[in-house]
């Protein structure tokens, strides 16, 4: 593995560390269906941003920041402003290693939904499977 996408997943899985419940699992798998839906770049980080942000342990206490982050009248290029200010592995980063915003979300998206293929019921985990492959995550 590349060792900045190492980095990456590293600092995104520490950011997101609390336990995701079956039920938040099986919000993520609706996110997950919702992405694989489309392929416009814009499109797709808004669903990410506003999909995280309904699903408790995936806002980790951001809810209002990410909602924000995803609306239509946010600036594309003030996202990373506003996640900064909740997530503070976010600032980290960015400080000490100039990473943008969009990179950070995404490893953070990326290891979030990681966690919740470990919390889905054994019934449901080819449907999380299916979603996570069609969204290309």
């Amino acid at each position: 593995m590349n060792r900045t996408l190492l980095i990456l997943a590293l600092l995104a899985f520490s950011s997101c560390s609390e336990r995701v419940s079956t039920s938040d699992a099986k919000d993520f798998t609706k996110v997950l269906e919702a992405l694989g839906s489309t392929t416009d770049a814009d499109t797709r980080a808004r669903l990410m941003l506003q999909g995280c942000s309904e699903v408790s342990s995936c806002a980790a206490g951001c809810k209002r920041e990410l909602s924000a982050a995803a609306g239509s009248e946010m600036d594309p290029s003030m996202r990373g402003t506003v996640l900064a200010s909740c997530f503070k592995d976010l600032r980290k980063a960015h400080d000490e290693k100039g990473m943008t915003a969009e990179a950070w979300f995404a490893g953070y998206f990326r290891a979030y939904a990681d966690r919740a293929r470990a919390a889905v019921e054994p019934g449901d985990q080819k449907k999380f499977d299916e979603a996570r492959a069609a969204a290309h995550l």
